[in-house]
């Protein structure tokens, strides 16, 4: 399976392959349920390839609704591949320092995963990394151990220096495996804020990276443009339709207006741009429900009352309306089926 640039939104193979391994290494992915997913881990290799967020998204779910790895975040974040790195990670390999990296990875982070973002704000004892994920809402947690974590070990991977942060905060409650979250941020810990980040020290900031190289990166910098002007030119308005409905579904922030809006253009254009490409802004929200729906019932954390919210829907009667008919059975029903796994008709039917 070759994946084009222009599947909107995508993710690095690289970045995907760990959380594939993990998977498979807790019998969480098995034979049975990667036929279902229709993909295989040959599809991962490449550090150009790229593949659908979608299928990161599965992943998760399987993961997180598997009770032997509550903590898989951290337990993909600190993986240590030199052999799967994507062109990013290159990229940051051959940076002069840690400072530079930070910087290089706020700018280019777009390749390694459409959803994701930080911002970096300096100050006189150093930089503050601040994780502004457009992640789905239901990943939030554990997308950002798996982020953050990764920044870490990998920094320190780079630097063959084994610093200690200032600060780590999260918006999140604190965590069961708290333990683990001191020996990847250390002891100054923050839970429930306003804010994620990072505190970096300037001394920190400012190590060499071992494999630094200007010309190196100048040709990758050249490479990881391209790739990046590809990525968002090419993209049908369908895709980027889809794309900012899946960031703002449960906020109540997706109406056409608002979706016109971020793409710069009146609604009516919007409609026009969309029925060309045999579309409709109401088929997408459809579809985009739909998809995130499994994810949600995965979630044990989440009562199905509450679902129907997360998926913007303004009651619990039309959520209900709307599931009948994507897949003839309630949200409950459907929920004991996937938990005893005996659903393998439904996704056949419906999902795949």
């Amino acid at each position: 399976m070759e994946l084009g640039l222009t599947s909107f939104p995508t993710v690095s193979a690289a970045a995907v392959l760990d959380l594939y391994d993990v998977l498979s290494c807790h019998q969480v992915l098995t034979q049975r349920n990667c036929c279902q997913l229709n993909f295989r881990r040959q599809d991962l290799m490449g550090v150009e390839k790229r593949v659908p967020l979608a299928f990161e998204k599965q992943l998760w779910a399987l993961g997180k609704s598997a009770s032997s790895i509550e903590n898989i975040g951290f337990v993909v974040g600190t993986q240590i591949n030199p052999n799967a790195q994507g062109v990013l990670s290159h990229l940051l390999s051959v940076a002069e320092d840690l400072r530079e990296a930070v910087y290089l990875y706020k700018k280019y982070i777009v390749l390694m995963n459409q959803c994701e973002k930080i911002d970096v704000i300096e100050y006189e004892w150093g930089l503050r990394i601040l994780y502004l994920t457009d992640y789905d809402y239901e990943y939030t947690q554990i997308s950002t151990e798996r982020s953050l974590s990764a920044m870490v070990t990998w920094a320190r991977y780079l630097t063959q220096d084994k610093f200690t942060l200032l600060k780590a905060s999260f918006k999140y409650n604190k965590v069961s495996y708290f333990t683990e979250y001191i020996s990847i941020f250390g002891a100054k810990l923050k839970f429930n804020q306003k804010e994620t980040f990072l505190d970096i020290p300037n001394s920190v900031a400012d190590l060499k990276i071992k494999t630094a190289s200007a010309y190196i990166k100048e040709i990758l910098v050249k490479r990881i443009e391209h790739k990046i002007k590809v990525l968002f030119i090419d993209a049908s308005i369908k895709e980027k339709v889809t794309l900012i409905i899946s960031q703002k579904l449960h906020c109540d922030a997706c109406s056409s207006d608002i979706v016109a809006q971020r793409l710069n253009m009146s609604r009516q254009t919007l409609h026009r741009k969309l029925s060309k490409e045999d579309s409709s802004f109401k088929l997408i929200l459809s579809d985009v429900r739909k998809e995130k729906v499994m994810g949600y019932l995965l979630d044990k954390s989440q009562s199905v009352e509450s679902i129907g919210g997360l998926l913007g829907f303004k009651d619990s009667s039309s959520f209900y309306r709307a599931f009948k008919s994507w897949f003839n059975t309630t949200p409950k029903a459907f929920r004991l089926a996937l938990q005893a796994q005996t659903a393998d008709e439904l996704v056949e039917q419906h999902l795949w």
